[in-house]
């Protein structure tokens, strides 16, 4: 403060108002600095004795100023008055010291002295008031100078620093300044300089602290210096400290300011204690919990006269109530597991909320978030896998390299026996591409299994196998088997299905009692080293059988096979294409016909094979050998190796069972494992939408050959007739393609000819499913006649050699309803049949006629039309039959109660219109949706009963689909009832391909897609599946190729940047980050648009996320041939599969090209 100050009276109020009415801390003569040093108890804040406080300084300051004008005057011996600074006299360095301080003091007066005369030459309102206030400042000059003299006099000592040494008592060393100043009203705020500057131990609660954060954060581009004319502000705009403050004051002051009205053991109560302080500080870091939390964790209650204020006053007050509410149940039941996940998914809402304000927050202090709430849920739930699991993915995005493996590997210590560990563990490690290489992956599988084996076995003893321990292990196999492929060794994932088949499918009878599963691997090893024919090979007779002949059918290698192999390549090498080409050619080639395991001929050993790689020992197949007893086990297994092979799947899972959902995230390496694109539009897509696996050579005869060796093993009859049902489809699909040159046109008849040879087969003459695929597979192909003659075979002999009523009932049901739907043209497996007309009169009479015979137990070639009466009896029938399948449990093969709903429903709409017929549906959906269970639940996953109940539930709800798309298309209806209908089917079936295909087909022939799109924005981020992804990037593309007509394809469009922004979210997501198909869609789409640059960041994107999905790196060759080299030594470094390696293609290149330039000499030797 100024020194030039006058001395106040004793009426002067405190320099604190909020302590005005304390009591005085009475005389602290005593204080010394050892005392307590809390600022709220400091005796400087005193409001006694303020005048002789006062005083005292100003006399200290008067002798300090004349100690250098009359120091020869102080040392005067005999002086009174003066006091001795110490028992000797000062030296002569200690003269010239003060010396020199007194000079510059004087200095520094005539510079004031000069700013005084140049403030007084100007005559501005605020310069007369300023010398105004000089001259009453010098006024006071003789009273400060002689209460200067007067201080001396009473013995204080000047040139002193501290206050020990000149003896002031603290409690007095203070003084009041009243002088005004003008500046404080022309600039904004006080000088800097005369702020003071306090540590401040807990700043976390220091006064004003947030609203000063914010303003500094908003004005920080517009701060001046302070004697700049910038920093002026206008006399309107000063603030009036008289009024009450507003806004963020008033709502801030509640928790940052202390109030008026307390006392002082008030005040030092609500000074957190540093332990106090530092608690809630750790507890919260990341600032997510709310008032009441944080009182709850000090032990404290919040005062009912205090209101509480929200966690974030900008944020949506539904959104700040989840929040609230969460921190409620969490206080409350920190036990409960899954609500603390579904606080960490209420965060991505808050980011999302964060975004749409426009204050994108860091992507690293969100997940950081996510992961202290994870971290505190961790410290109540311990052994919850659900929160382990998802730590270790935040980890994958923040924790460093050794930190997560050493965290994954400590989780797979302490739960061996968990099969989902297992499942996310391998994941993890073959998606992490710092520690990934091919042989530390299958190092892992193989602990995996020989783990769990002997967990299974009870040689593990620390740890018991967990429920459903087989078929999590089949999941496992099936896993590691589609790495395999994708890594490149396609030979070594056909012989571990030939291996775990021929070890549960074929192992002698003799065998299957053992008790211990190393005696049953042992006689294995003797079957695979032998050399005989395995399963899907000519001649193969399985494991038992040659064991009893000891026996048996040496498989020979194809000589002339391989000879066109070679004649192939060399076509390709004599074209002399580009060194990328040729590889690309080449690769892609042995990859088409080395897809089988190496096996020596009579007259071979294993040291003739030229490609090691394609040799397969029994220590490769070893490791993932493992007991499948039941015998529907043993049927997935098949059933996942035929689709493993190219097969079309049989729909004996529904989309949204567990199964499903694995199959499609661990095989989608191309497109055509996810989905069959619907239409033409597919072209657009990698490839051309046909499976790769249907172009290996010889693949089709290795397909049958596994039918017929796998079928006489099944005994049930339901599993025997789904296996021969595949087997026909299989047939089937080879009818409906397009044939083109002649062998083609053969390939068709010959399984035209294989159809009806499983029809004819004495097993299968009463397996009349087969008949009603074959005959739409006739109607299909524009057979109609044959069609019906089929099914009219069909029914006279269900109708006269099935002896049991139900068995009878229900073949007949499903065969009636094939024939009507034939009738009707409601069979909607085909583009055409979206577009036909109206229903013709004739076949609707005969529909009928159909339904009544089905009524009646009786078919007849001529057909009657019911009466009036008949038609009562019949809708009575209807209804009966109906109510008894609802109650009837559903059975593995048994598709009854979907049956009898489509029946009664057509039985409804032909007599009495639609809305009898959709309210058939409606009830029977709804008593399913009842039944339904969450079947992604740990307990629910491979139920039975559950899984039936689903696929019946689905089944009727696509047949309800399918049933109001026919009505839209043959009457004049609003798609406004089918549209609800279909978003209701969606919510129960968000991941049907059959659904979501008829979505986007009818949404797409609109020109608003608003429906399409609001849809797929709001279903696939809360989706777990790719397959909505799929769909909507789908129907963009659709969009796309309808708008390529009038645009030129290389501008940039609105659906363009729509299509990149779902690729983006897609890739993003944790349903799609891990899928190569998504990534190959992605890297096509930025090709196609010419961004060379944006292609290969996501190329490297994808490494990133799939370094094991060999298809990329080839993707990646085939669009960067400049990158070739880099590419090829990436796979090298990885241990991927590489057939043929740059250095022979350089080779087979050079040597053509000489050969092509000596061939003129040698025409010219031999004229």
């Amino acid at each position: 403060m100024d020194a030039n100050t006058n001395l106040p009276d004793k009426n002067l109020p405190s320099l604190f108002a909020a302590f005005a009415g304390t009591t005085p801390p009475g005389d602290r003569s005593d204080f010394t600095r050892t005392d307590d040093l809390n600022w709220l108890q400091n005796p400087s804040f005193g409001t006694e004795n303020l005048a002789s406080l006062n005083e005292l300084l100003t006399q200290r300051e008067h002798s300090e100023r004349s100690f250098g004008a009359s120091e020869s005057e102080q040392n005067k011996p005999g002086d009174s008055n003066r006091v001795t600074l110490s028992a000797n006299s000062p030296t002569k360095s200690d003269i010239q010291e003060r010396r020199r301080k007194a000079k510059k003091r004087h200095k520094l007066l005539n510079k004031d002295s000069q700013r005084e005369k140049q403030r007084s030459n100007k005559k501005s309102k605020h310069q007369r008031i300023a010398s105004k206030s000089d001259g009453q400042a010098q006024g006071k000059t003789a009273a400060i100078q002689q209460a200067h003299t007067k201080n001396n006099s009473s013995g204080f000592s000047t040139g002193r620093i501290f206050i020990e040494d000149i003896g002031l008592a603290p409690e007095h060393a203070f003084r009041v300044d009243r002088c005004k100043d003008v500046n404080n009203l022309v600039y904004g705020s006080l000088y800097k300089m005369h702020v003071a500057k306090y540590r401040h131990l807990y700043p976390y609660y220091r006064l004003s602290s947030r609203l000063f954060e914010q303003h500094t954060k908003k004005h920080s581009a517009e701060v001046f210096r302070y004697c700049k004319n910038q920093a002026r502000v206008d006399s309107k705009t000063v603030i009036n400290l008289s009024k009450p403050v507003k806004d963020d004051f008033e709502a801030a002051a509640l928790e940052e300011f202390i109030p008026v009205e307390i006392t002082m053991t008030d005040c030092l109560d609500a000074i957190p204690l540093p332990c106090s302080y530092a608690g809630v500080r750790d507890k919260d870091s990341l600032g997510i919990i709310d008032s009441a939390t944080k009182l709850y964790v000090q032990g404290k209650s919040l005062p009912a006269s205090v209101p509480t204020l929200s966690l974030a006053e900008d944020m949506d007050v539904d959104l700040a109530e989840k929040i609230q509410d969460f921190n409620k149940r969490l206080r409350e039941t920190p036990g409960n597991a899954s609500t603390w996940l579904e606080f960490v998914k209420l965060q991505d809402e808050v980011y999302r909320c964060e975004v749409e304000r426009g204050r994108r927050p860091s992507q690293k202090a969100w997940l950081e978030r996510k992961e202290a709430i994870l971290e505190k849920a961790l410290e109540s739930n311990s052994k919850c896998l659900e929160l382990h699991l998802a730590l270790l993915a935040l980890g994958a995005e923040l924790w460093e390299k050794d930190k997560l493996v050493k965290a994954w590997d400590k989780l797979i210590f302490i739960y061996p026996n968990e099969p989902t560990v297992w499942q996310q563990y391998l994941l993890f490690s073959q998606t992490h591409l710092a520690s990934f290489t091919v042989s530390t992956t299958m190092a892992k599988y193989s602990k995996c299994f020989s783990v769990l084996n002997a967990i299974q076995q009870g040689t593990f003893a620390s740890h018991r196998a967990v429920e459903f321990m087989e078929e999590y292990m089949l999941d496992l196999f099936l896993q590691q088997c589609y790495f395999l492929q994708g890594v490149g060794h396609m030979e070594k994932a056909i012989a571990s299905f030939q291996a775990l088949l021929e070890f549960n499918c074929f192992r002698p009878s003799q065998l299957r009692d053992l008790n211990s599963l190393q005696d049953c691997i042992l006689f294995f090893e003797a079957f695979w080293d032998s050399g005989v024919a395995r399963i899907g090979e000519p001649g193969a007779l399985g494991w038992a059988t040659i064991l009893a002949q000891k026996s048996g059918q040496r498989l020979c290698q194809d000589i002339q096979e391989a000879e066109t192999h070679e004649t192939m390549e060399d076509n390709i090498i004599n074209g002399l294409p580009s060194m990328t080409t040729a590889w690309l050619q080449i690769e892609a080639l042995r990859e088409q016909h080395h897809w089988l395991p190496w096996r020596p001929s009579a007259d071979q050993s294993e040291s003739d094979c030229e490609d090691l790689d394609r040799l397969v020992v029994f220590d490769d197949i070893k490791s993932s050998l493992f007991e499948l007893k039941p015998e529907r086990l043993q049927f997935e297994l098949v059933l996942a190796f035929l689709e493993f092979l190219g097969v079309d799947p049989l729909p004996v899972h529904s989309s949204c069972s567990y199964q499903t959902y694995r199959r499609r995230h661990v095989a989608a390496l191309t497109l055509s494992d996810v989905v069959r694109v619907p239409d033409a539009s597919g072209r657009v897509f990698v490839g051309d939408g046909v499976n790769e696996r249907e172009r290996l050579h010889g693949r089709d005869s290795f397909v049958r050959r596994v039918f017929s060796q796998v079928l006489p093993r099944f005994v049930e009859p339901g599993l025997t007739s789904l296996l021969t049902l595949a087997w026909l489809k299989f047939e089937l699909s080879q009818l409906l393609s397009k044939p083109g040159t002649k062998t083609e046109k053969q390939k068709v008849k010959d399984a035209k000819r294989r159809a009806k040879d499983l029809l004819k087969a004495e097993e299968n003459r009463n397996n009349f499913a087969l008949y009603k695929e074959y005959a739409l597979s006739e109607w299909l192909l524009g057979n109609r006649i044959d069609a019906e003659r089929v099914l009219e075979t069909a029914i006279t002999v269900g109708t006269s050699n099935i002896e049991d009523d139900c068995t009878r009932k229900s073949v007949l049901c499903s065969l009636y309803r094939a024939f009507i739907e034939l009738q009707l043209g409601l069979k909607l497996d085909s583009e055409a049949d979206l577009t036909l007309g109206r229903m013709p009169a004739g076949n609707r009479n005969r529909a009928m006629c159909l339904l009544a015979n089905f009524a009646d137990g009786s078919y007849s070639v001529q057909l009657q039309t019911p009466s009036s009466t008949h038609l009562l009896k019949l809708q009575r029938w209807y209804e009966h039959e109906l109510e008894s399948a609802l109650t009837d449990p559903p059975t593995p093969s048994d598709s009854h109660l979907v049956d009898i709903t489509c029946c009664s429903s057509y039985f409804a709409y032909l007599l009495h219109g639609v809305a009898p017929a959709a309210a058939v549906f409606d009830k029977v959906i709804a008593m399913l949706r009842g039944r339904r269970g969450d079947l992604m639940q740990a307990a629910l996953r491979f139920d039975r009963q559950a899984e039936m109940s689903s696929c019946q539930f689905e089944a009727v709800t696509i047949a309800y689909v399918k049933f109001m798309l026919f009505h839209s298309k043959t009457t004049v209806s609003p798609l406004r009832n089918l549209r609800q209908i279909l978003y209701t089917a969606l919510e129960d079936f968000p991941n049907s391909n059959d659904l979501l295909k008829v979505f986007v087909n009818m949404e797409s022939r609109s020109h608003i897609s608003g429906h399409l799109r609001r849809y797929f924005d709001h279903s696939c981020p809360l989706s777990g599946d790719l397959i909505p992804w799929v769909y909507a990037i789908h129907a963009e593309y659709q969009k796309l190729q309808s708008a390529a007509t009038t645009v030129e394809s290389r501008r940039e469009t609105g659906v363009t940047h729509r299509i990149r922004s779902l690729f983006q979210k897609a890739v993003e997501s944790a349903a799609c980050k891990h899928s190569p198909a998504i990534w190959r869609l992605y890297l096509q789409f930025e090709v196609q648009q010419q961004h060379e640059k944006e292609a290969k960041m996501v190329f490297y994107r994808a490494l990133r996320e799939c370094p094991w999905a060999k298809v990329l790196y080839v993707d990646a060759i085939s669009h960067f041939s400049a990158d070739l080299q880099d590419i090829v030594d990436i796979m090298t470094e990885k241990d991927l599969r590489i057939r043929v390696p740059l250095e022979e293609v350089d080779l087979l290149l050079r040597n053509a090209r000489l050969a092509k330039e000596e061939e003129p000499a040698r025409e010219a030797d031999i004229c």
